[in-house]
């Protein structure tokens, strides 16, 4: 079957970069959790998009071959592992290149499945949001939060574009409190970035579950947790300690995101919106 990765002439030739951290995780979920201890963002996926319509996504019959990318093994289980643990190891590997990896056949560096592997990791090497908040003392913080701007400001410095933060919203007693899920940057296909569009979804991809865009005000920084067994009866949604880091490349544009895993609920199937 012929590729339908990123023609000429569709949309903008750009690429987005998004880091999501904070998600939730409810007790009772069918969804297995690993153990897998993981104190830093983690990558989620390189993800095409048209900018226009939601996908494209399985864009071509070549197959995920492990072997092909055998020698990045200790760099995937570190960078990029699978947070489920009722499922392979390289199961969301596969999922990932069949579903998106396989759309972007049409650029030079992320032409194979090998390219498209080292490609997402180096880009979260040169973009990480962990240690560009940390240099500016915004570290994880269950007491006290940050405000909207401040995080922003910084990323922007940094970066030298204005990046689109997503957050996870959640009623704790009578009160609405927001938690960071996702730093989101943009970049051409050259990997030149610019400002992400604004709005609650980026590029016609569908946001994660029960996310919005971050509107100024006070935002939550967890720290990371230990991990507890799960417990059916649990009427609270526990924050993981699992950070997750998505990339999304699209025909129009490409989105990388980091990613704090932990947004998995009741009822929700292992692969959505990944």
């Amino acid at each position: 079957m012929a590729t339908n990765s990123l023609p000429d002439g569709q949309g903008r030739d750009d690429l987005e970069v998004c880091k999501q951290q904070m998600d939730f995780f409810k007790y009772g979920s069918k969804n297995g959790l690993s153990s897998h201890r993981i104190n830093s963002f983690i990558i989620h996926g390189l993800w095409p998009s048209s900018g226009k319509t939601e996908g494209p996504k399985n864009c071509s019959s070549v197959h995920f071959d492990m072997n092909k990318i055998k020698n990045l093994t200790n760099e995937l289980q570190h960078a990029w592992p699978n947070i489920y643990s009722n499922s392979a190891p390289n199961d969301f590997w596969k999922h990932e290149w069949k579903t998106h990896g396989t759309c972007a056949l049409s650029l030079n560096t992320t032409g194979t499945e090998y390219l498209f592997f080292r490609k997402t990791l180096d880009l979260m090497k040169k973009y990480n949001a962990s240690t560009f908040l940390s240099k500016m003392n915004i570290t994880p913080n269950d007491t006290t939060p940050y405000v909207t701007k401040t995080i922003e400001s910084v990323l922007q410095k940094k970066l030298g574009v204005m990046p689109n933060l997503q957050c996870y919203r959640y009623k704790l007693g009578k009160r609405q409190t927001y938690l960071l899920a996702e730093i989101r940057i943009c970049m051409d296909k050259q990997f030149k970035l610019f400002k992400c569009p604004n709005g609650d979804s980026t590029l016609y991809w569908n946001r994660l579950s029960q996310t919005q865009r971050c509107y100024g005000g006070k935002i939550y920084f967890p720290e990371i947790k230990k991990i507890n067994p799960l417990k059916e009866n649990h009427k609270y949604m526990i924050l993981l300690n699992f950070m997750r880091l998505q990339f999304f490349l699209c025909i129009g544009y490409v989105i990388c995101c980091w990613y704090n895993v932990a947004h998995v609920y009741v009822g929700r199937n292992k692969h959505d919106e990944l």
